[in-house]
């Protein structure tokens, strides 16, 4: 490269750099940019836009197909909630029923009392009751923690459903006007090659090609609602409760209030 040409690649890279440098510092860097991405996409030739967008479309079921897999754990899991809930449902009414039953004897001040069949002695019987409602409200507690987190697994399988039917849907029109779009191209050429109209007269075209760009827009942001729903999960924890060990008379007034009943098992 001789001098002349070293010096006037040096004075062209100046003038880009401080065009650059005019660009950013005047603000207006971000407009340019758009105008010339715009510039390039007209460019492009609508057939090669469409054979695109058919990509992308096809591309979708594949988007679909990957959601059942965790669809199908949600269902799962509900129905395993399910199950463990009826379980211990029916443990808390069972433990209620004994431990009622027990209240009363010790209310009673009899010296052997029963619990689940099995005769205990008074003083041993104040302690397992003491032991035995704090199992009970933990129960409880985790019974009320399992219903919330069984809604919310609910919701979530019924919300990721209906996205995939609304996917399946959105797919099958977007795939609707595209044929509409081919249709209009090719009618267009058609009459382009009969009337020679100006290459401007494509105002329908970028009408149709705009709303096509917005169906898939909002199934870009359709799909991204799906990834966000996938992340959120709920956890749900219980207080550990210690054992205490209550005189016979403490343990009876603190069973009434955890049963908030008087009496129930003489009452049945």
């Amino acid at each position: 490269m001789s001098c002349c040409s070293k010096a006037k690649f040096v004075v062209g890279a100046a003038v880009v750099g401080i065009g650059v440098a005019l660009v950013s510092a005047t603000g207006v860097g971000s407009a340019i940019w758009h105008r010339a991405v715009a510039k390039i996409e007209k460019q492009i030739p609508p057939e090669v836009q469409i054979e695109q967008i058919k990509l992308d479309i096809n591309k979708l079921d594949g988007d679909i197909d990957r959601n059942w897999a965790p669809i199908a754990t949600y269902e799962r899991e509900i129905k395993e909630l399910h199950a463990d809930l009826d379980k211990k449902s029916g443990k808390i009414k069972s433990m209620e029923k004994e431990l009622a039953a027990m209240t009363d004897e010790l209310d009673s001040k009899v010296v052997t009392v029963k619990y689940e069949g099995r005769p205990y002695p008074r003083s041993e019987a104040t302690r397992l009751l003491s032991r035995e409602l704090n199992n009970f409200t933990a129960l409880k507690n985790e019974v009320a923690a399992k219903v919330k987190l069984l809604s919310a697994r609910e919701q979530k399988f019924d919300a990721a459903m209906k996205n995939q039917k609304a996917m399946l849907s959105v797919k099958e029109e977007l795939k609707a006007q595209v044929a509409q779009l081919e249709a209009d191209l090719e009618t267009l050429k058609l009459v382009r090659t009969e009337t020679k109209l100006p290459v401007a007269a494509t105002s329908r075209l970028d009408d149709i090609k705009e709303r096509l760009n917005k169906l898939q827009t909002q199934v870009s942001d359709e799909k991204r609602a799906d990834e966000f729903r996938e992340q959120f999960h709920q956890t749900t924890s219980t207080d550990d409760i210690k054992d205490k060990v209550d005189t016979s008379d403490s343990v009876v007034s603190r069973a009434r209030q955890v049963l908030g009943n008087n009496n129930l098992a003489k009452d049945e």
